[in-house]
């Protein structure tokens, strides 16, 4: 066991020994520097920066107006998507309006029919649940879109 373990550590700095024949070959005015330079430049929106939108026009004239016809449709199609949005939240929340309306409703006609036919008692806590429920959601609605 323990003529392994010597073995490995021989072997061990064998390798880390410098090696003669690259060493004598060495020279250092042979060696070359090399640099590699990487630029990068952000922009935001759909217009390029002055000096491309230049070069572009320079390579094709029609460039300039593809450029900037592409960037009033992509501006007309970003204000159509706003207002699809804001009509869907709005019909959203009259869907919701109209459906509120119509539970209370149907809570106090049953509230009625209870109260009419059975017990008063008991059909006015279902007319007072529902009125309350109404104004509890309509608080805990506001609360969490906030």
């Amino acid at each position: 066991m323990q003529d392994i373990e010597q073995k490995s550590k021989t072997s061990e700095v064998e390798a880390s020994k410098p090696n003669p024949e690259i060493l004598d070959n060495y020279d250092p005015s042979s060696l070359q520097v090399e640099s590699i330079k990487v630029s990068s430049q952000v922009t935001r929106g759909p217009l390029p920066p002055a000096e491309e939108y230049s070069v572009y026009v320079q390579a094709n004239p029609k460039a300039g107006d593809r450029i900037l016809d592409y960037a009033d449709n992509e501006q007309r199609h970003r204000q159509n998507m706003d207002f699809k949005m804001a009509d869907a939240s709005i019909s959203e929340m009259e869907r919701g309006q109209n459906y509120a309306f119509l539970l209370t409703l149907a809570l106090l006609v049953l509230a009625g029919i209870i109260s009419i036919f059975s017990n008063p008692w008991v059909g006015g806590f279902v007319g007072f649940s529902a009125a309350v429920s109404g104004i509890a959601a309509k608080l805990i609605d506001g609360r969490l879109k906030k």
